[in-house]
């Protein structure tokens, strides 16, 4: 998933400041199993906003594929 330093890095510097801002918060997460999961979802839910704004920004592309169930 990431193929490079700089990817990686450029991902941290755009979720580390939204996390922490999150956590500074004080939210609770400690009432149930789901809301101390609540970093990781948004991690994950923002990790594509991440993609798009790379494969703007820079020279990467992003390949989706369909998801099959069987």
């Amino acid at each position: 998933m990431f193929e490079s330093k700089d990817f990686f890095d450029g991902w941290m510097r755009f979720i580390m400041p939204i996390l922490e801002h999150v956590e500074g918060n004080k939210i609770d997460v400690s009432r149930d199993q789901d809301q101390s999961r609540l970093y990781g979802f948004l991690a994950e839910r923002l990790f594509n906003i991440y993609l798009w704004k790379m494969q703007d920004d820079e020279d990467y592309s992003v390949l989706n594929f369909p998801i099959v169930k069987f």
